[in-house]
């Protein structure tokens, strides 16, 4: 019985560990595409800046 419940939390810890791995990749995707898009707005908002004059 014990060694049931140790394998049980056993795969638990493993699961719960590759589901953060999994999460911390997304994140991570995600917010260099953020980074990418925030350096996009930067370049267009100079081209604006210099077709106003300021």
């Amino acid at each position: 019985m014990d060694r049931i419940l140790l394998i049980m939390i056993a795969l638990e810890v493993v699961i719960a560990i590759l589901l953060i791995m999994i999460f911390i990749q997304i994140k991570a995707t995600y917010f260099q595409d953020i980074k990418k898009e925030k350096r996009i707005y930067r370049i267009l908002n100079d081209l604006i800046k210099r077709k106003r004059g300021f």
